[in-house]
């Protein structure tokens, strides 16, 4: 068997665990581009030296390098599902928003970006969604351009979660999880007994099957989001991509849903990007952080890494102090 058989018999079973689907006995549709969802294209591991952070001590080029990746949260050698290579964006062209964003989000890896308003955050989400065409670099999700997926192909690959959740219509939460399934049913999308299984798994994983029958403005902050992202999950995608999912909850909803990102990232072998706004929380939680300024990365790393007074005072144009709390990652907190 050579090696690229090898490779889509790994990324087969990994998407299978990934949905669950190999537990309920179902076989996921096949995508629209005539690639199994079980086996995305383009997914290999990394080569050996990629996706670490392992660089001289200093900064070179406006990019903080962040040391030697301790033990304890090493990188391990997975697949890029995302890379954006020299990424820039411009509403006009005297005023670019993205500047030169170079990353990776790997399978079964937590990634959160970071940084102060304005920064760039909401522009390279909306580059990752289509919603917005880069003006220069690469966007590649498992491994071809973002801009040759179809609609549909790019919706079976990358789900996306809101900020707010909001429905124009009082469905319930069983059809708003249902409509995650669009892209994989028919031409006369019809809802079928896989779609329904799917379904009320995505629901099963994120603790709202209890209120299946109930409309999303029934329910709390914290139940809405947890339908939303069962939702995302029921795409079966690649990559999830929320939005500050957490910052009008309170602390013990905040808790569910990063607890929630963990899991699907490290449980069920997604790639997992979320743009947060609280960095210690967010700190405790990644396996990553991407720091941003003013349209570029100054940081990328293991939160142990990149929390460091020098990159934070940068980052945020404050003076921070760093508080030990025997965990591995330090309290920021801005000086007064």
């Amino acid at each position: 068997m050579t090696q690229t058989s090898d490779n889509s018999d790994k990324a087969r079973e990994a998407r299978r665990n990934l949905t669950g689907l190999s537990r309920l006995g179902i076989t996921p549709e096949p995508r629209d581009d005539g690639v199994p969802p079980s086996c995305p294209a383009g997914i290999l591991p990394a080569q050996d030296g990629e996706g670490d952070s392992t660089f001289s001590s200093g900064q070179a080029n406006g990019t903080f390098n962040t040391g030697e990746t301790p033990a304890s949260r090493e990188t391990p050698a997975t697949p890029h599902v995302l890379e954006a290579c020299g990424l820039a964006f411009s509403y006009r062209p005297d005023r670019p928003v993205l500047r030169g964003v170079s990353f990776t989000a790997s399978a079964g890896r937590l990634l959160c970006v970071l940084g102060p308003n304005g920064s760039g955050k909401t522009t390279l989400l909306r580059c990752l969604l289509g919603q917005f065409k880069p003006t220069g670099g690469q966007l590649k999700l498992d491994g071809r351009d973002v801009g040759k997926f179809s609609a549909r192909g790019l919706a079976q690959l990358l789900a996306y979660v809101p900020q707010f959740p909001q429905s124009a219509f009082a469905f319930t939460v069983q059809e708003l999880v249902l409509m995650g399934r669009f892209a994989h049913t028919g031409v006369m999308g019809l809802t079928t007994e896989q779609d329904l299984a799917v379904a009320k798994l995505a629901m099963q994983m994120t603790h709202c099957l209890d209120l299946a029958d109930r409309t999303l403005e029934e329910l709390s902050g914290g139940e809405a989001q947890c339908v939303m992202i069962a939702r995302a999950l029921a795409q079966q995608p690649s990559l999830m991509l929320l939005d500050e999912p957490t910052s009008h909850l309170d602390l013990r909803n905040q808790l569910l849903i990063y607890q929630m990102m963990t899991r699907l990232a490290h449980d069920w072998n997604m790639a997992v990007l979320c743009v947060a706004h609280d960095i210690n929380v967010a700190a405790q939680h990644a396996d990553e952080l991407l720091l941003m300024r003013q349209g570029e990365i100054i940081a990328q790393g293991p939160p142990a890494d990149v929390m460091r007074q020098d990159i934070l005072e940068t980052l945020y144009g404050v003076a921070v102090e760093l508080i030990d709390t025997g965990r591995g990652v330090p309290l920021v907190m801005a000086r007064m």
